[in-house]
């Protein structure tokens, strides 16, 4: 594994390491070895999370190489977001922001719980890019705390969990059915899909057909936590999106931002990403409703420290309604 260069100059052997015979020809996402974290998601409630804190540097080596990828196999902070406002349920309170991403928030607010009813409550929710299944999963533990009255306002009636990757999609079935072991309704499903693939999006319509009793058309909600991280698959997300969203049905994104486009903004390179975001999703008929960030959701819960790294993150949650059904859609490829 190691090779030995002479220096004539100074009589110093150098040891060069190779640990390319350790790499696979494929990209690896599946690990092994996995950390066990715990989320809260209410004073009395948590979530036990499978998943990678940390790479070795054989991961490392890997991720160098182009030969592995942790992306599936991590939580990170867009999913951590979407807990923090949507099922924590001291969060009480998100000023409205009506419009444009680009226009300043009102200082009207909504009532996160009435929000969370329209969006989950009875609902067909589908997760895109689901990872370690933290976002979809949240939705359905939490009503698993029969003693809060809050939890019972938004309960889904449905959730599929997707991702394009057969490893991640199994570490997610893991956690679901360790932390949903004493749920008596089985309303959840798994199914591999790839963003603006026609034939991935075919298999999926199959599995449309038996969810619930007679078969759905569509899905009510679609959720995406910090599954939008490379500017190419912007096109494919939102043909994807148009294509599995029934007509005014909501898309949630739980943006960090990890985008690098050309021409950011110098004082706001967030709302370059944003607008770029919103000129894409309005190709395909869907319009921002509302713009949630870490600042405008009141909280009485002890994560402060928290709340004040998502804001210096410049996090966000962006909502978008599809508005009406349109055949004349942008195609992917």
């Amino acid at each position: 594994m190691s090779n030995i260069n002479h220096d004539d100059d100074d009589d110093k052997e150098t040891y060069e390491e190779d640990w390319s015979s350790l790499l696979c020809d494929t990209a690896n996402t599946s690990y092994k070895n996995h950390d066990c974290i715990t989320i809260d998601i209410s004073p009395c409630r948590s979530m036990n999370i499978n998943c990678i804190t940390s790479l070795t540097p054989l991961d490392m080596i890997a991720l160098s190489y182009g030969s592995g990828d942790a992306t599936g196999n991590k939580v990170w902070n867009g999913a951590l977001f979407f807990i923090f406002t949507f099922i924590y349920p001291s969060c009480i309170y998100a000023k409205k922001s009506v419009g444009h991403i680009n226009q300043t928030i009102t200082s009207s607010c909504m009532d996160l719980s009435q929000l969370r009813k329209l969006l989950f409550h009875n609902k067909i929710i589908l997760e895109l890019g689901c990872g370690t299944g933290v976002s979809g999963l949240s939705l359905l533990a939490s009503n698993l705390d029969h003693e809060s009255t809050i939890q019972e306002s938004f309960k889904p009636a449905w959730v599929v969990f997707t991702d394009g990757d057969e490893n991640t999609l199994a570490l997610c079935r893991k956690n679901v059915l360790i932390n949903l072991s004493e749920c008596i309704d089985k309303n959840y499903s798994f199914t591999a899909l790839k963003w603006g693939d026609e034939t991935s999006m075919d298999c999926l319509r199959i599995h449309m057909h038996d969810i619930g009793e007679k078969g759905i058309q569509g899905f009510d909600t679609l959720i995406a936590t910090d599954a939008l991280y490379d500017i190419d698959s912007l096109r494919p997300i939102f043909q994807t999106v148009n294509a599995l969203l029934a007509v005014k049905g909501y898309f949630i994104l739980a943006l960090v931002p990890r985008l690098s486009i050309d021409h950011l903004h110098a004082i706001s390179p967030i709302l370059d990403i944003e607008k770029r975001i919103e000129s894409e999703a309005h190709l395909y008929n869907m319009k921002i409703v509302c713009v949630i960030r870490p600042q405008d959701v009141e909280t009485c819960t002890p994560n402060g420290i928290y709340k004040t790294h998502l804001e210096s993150m410049e996090a966000s949650i962006l909502i978008f309604q599809l508005h009406e059904e349109n055949n004349n859609l942008i195609k992917v490829g």
